[in-house]
């Protein structure tokens, strides 16, 4: 599924093919927001991609990440601060 923006031009819903959508495998150590499984909204242009059999991976920087979708993200926000 591609996210879809409204256009202000066309008037109608349209493909926003600069946004990617996909699920978190793995995160690094220095890692902050992010857990595995979560799902993240981030930029196409800073995704690199992983030759791993064909999967399809991507590498993005943490910082690239427009959106986080998970329950209880309030909770882990507010334990990160203290």
């Amino acid at each position: 599924l591609e996210p879809e923006a409204f256009s202000n031009d066309s008037g109608q819903w349209e493909l926003n093919s600069l946004i990617g959508v996909g699920t978190v495998f793995d995160v690094g150590s220095e890692c902050k927001y992010l857990q595995e499984g979560d799902a993240v909204y981030y930029q196409k242009a800073a995704a690199v991609p992983v030759p791993f059999f064909g999967q399809g991976l991507f590498t993005v920087a943490e910082s690239q990440i427009i959106a986080v979708v998970n329950e209880d993200l309030t909770k882990r926000f507010n334990n990160i601060n203290k």
